[in-house]
């Protein structure tokens, strides 16, 4: 498990709390959640796994399928457009909407930067994401699908053609000045809605149930505390659901994913993480998807720099800055993350 080993043993911990409060209050739905952390870091294991046999070519697919995804979910929201505020495009609520267009700009973005994902292809699923973050109405995922703009526009300017032409393409089905009218309200509605408070979100358990930041509340069972839905934070949802050992090692973990990616990738996880401060992501698999993402494109970038060059095939190889590397060169490095 190599870097991430301390998601998997958040994940083990989750399903430790999680057991003692569903044998306790006798509510077997608590176990729900852990299951979803177990799945989660299986699936970034076999993501890290299938990556080693073909490293570079694997993560342009990956981010391709990513950005056709992202176009597919966009036009599945213009039929609704008409009869909703907000899109879904099959999600269970908007704010999913937000928080995918918000990971796949990442995995996007990312690919773009460190591995060589064409800018048609990468502009194209950026201005999709665009659309999809301004059609969900979520504030944080429009902020975020900005920042990448930001982030990667000033060094891949060739990105604005293709992002403008998708997001053209998209609004000739849409009213766009309803589409504005929209959004900008929405951003007038900052600090004024219901659930912009930091008790809304949730915030205030941390500061009055302080008991439960030794061992954890669990999931599932906030009528507890006098609420009707979850925590609306990623950060505070593992803070006071699972204990301060929770919030270390999901720190730990992302710490780990740090230093091999270093600040240039990095960084690129930086509006998801900001995304979490208002919503609880946690259990969406994307998310810990971009976080394998991320590993497997520092460990590219980590032999490009650690492996000599040679001259053999390209099939399957790894760049660096002299040339190609061989794929049985590039194996062990990336293995190294997953195990």
């Amino acid at each position: 498990m190599g870097v991430i080993w301390p998601l998997g043993a958040f994940a083990a911990y989750t399903l430790l709390v999680s057991c003692y409060w569903a044998s306790e209050l006798a509510e077997p739905k608590v176990m729900w959640n852990p299951a979803y952390y177990a799945f989660n870091f299986l699936a970034v294991i076999a993501f890290g796994r299938t990556s080693s046999w073909g490293p570079e070519r694997f993560l342009r697919f990956f981010a391709g399928c990513m950005g056709a995804s992202v176009l597919v979910q966009g036009v599945l929201a213009i039929p609704a457009f008409a009869s909703a505020y907000r899109m879904t495009s099959g999600f269970n609520n908007p704010n999913q909407l937000g928080y995918y267009s918000v990971l796949a700009a990442t995995v996007i973005a990312v690919a773009h930067r460190h591995v060589g994902l064409s800018a048609w292809i990468a502009g194209a699923g950026l201005g999709g994401s665009l659309f999809l973050a301004a059609v969900s109405l979520s504030k944080a995922a429009f902020l975020g699908v900005i920042a990448f703009g930001l982030l990667v526009v000033p060094r891949g300017a060739r990105l604005v053609v293709p992002a403008l032409a998708i997001v053209l393409i998209l609004a000739q089905f849409v009213p766009v000045s309803e589409v504005q009218r929209r959004v900008t309200q929405r951003f007038e509605s900052i600090g004024k809605d219901p659930d912009d408070s930091l008790e809304a979100r949730g915030y205030d358990l941390v500061w009055r149930y302080p008991e439960y930041l030794i061992f954890g509340a669990a999931e599932g069972t906030d009528y507890r505390f006098g609420r009707k839905v979850e925590i609306h934070s990623t950060f505070a949802a593992v803070l006071f659901y699972y204990g301060l050992p929770g919030m270390a090692l999901f720190c730990w973990g992302l710490f780990r994913v740090w230093r091999l990616c270093r600040l240039g990738v990095f960084q690129f996880a930086a509006p998801a993480l900001v995304y979490g401060l208002a919503h609880h992501g946690l259990r969406f698999t994307e998310f810990w998807l971009m976080l394998g993402y991320l590993c497997c494109t520092g460990a590219v970038i980590k032999i490009r720099h650690e492996v000599l060059p040679t001259r053999e095939p390209r099939v399957g190889g790894v760049k660096t800055r002299r040339g190609r590397l061989r794929l049985s060169q590039a194996l062990p490095g990336i293995r190294s993350t997953w195990s």
